[in-house]
């Protein structure tokens, strides 16, 4: 009885592990998305700089957010901005801002805002 009680205790204990690291729930999918990107005029300098993080955060030159992908739609929400005096002030009303996105290579981005302006990005890191 003890050999059978030990033997289902290790089946039960082997049965719920798992192997590899387990993404938060809040966390975006792992996406081509995630890193660094420049206009494509500006060689990855100045200030229009877009950097998606995998936690879901998004930044830019004095204002920052959240993000999220489905499908080849992705939503940028911008919660904070920068004041002149370098004080960040968080939006009291996030504006959600949704775009149509591609990959034509994978150095580039190109999204596509609801109005149709395109903006033409690529990777800087």
């Amino acid at each position: 009885m003890r050999r059978l009680a030990g033997t289902l205790l290790l089946l039960t204990v082997s049965a719920c592990q798992t192997t590899g690291s387990v993404a938060p729930s809040h966390a975006p999918p792992l996406s081509p998305l995630i890193g660094t990107w420049g206009l494509e005029t500006d060689q990855c300098q100045g200030d229009n700089a877009l950097a998606f993080d995998s936690n879901g955060k998004w930044s830019a030159y004095r204002t920052g957010g959240s993000w999220r992908l489905y499908g080849m739609t992705l939503t940028i929400i911008t919660t904070s901005v920068e004041n002149d005096n370098g004080q960040t002030i968080t939006v009291a009303s996030p504006q959600e801002q949704r775009e149509q996105i591609s990959f034509p290579v994978n150095d580039r981005l190109v999204m596509v805002a609801k109005d149709g302006k395109t903006t033409r990005l690529k990777r800087c890191r």
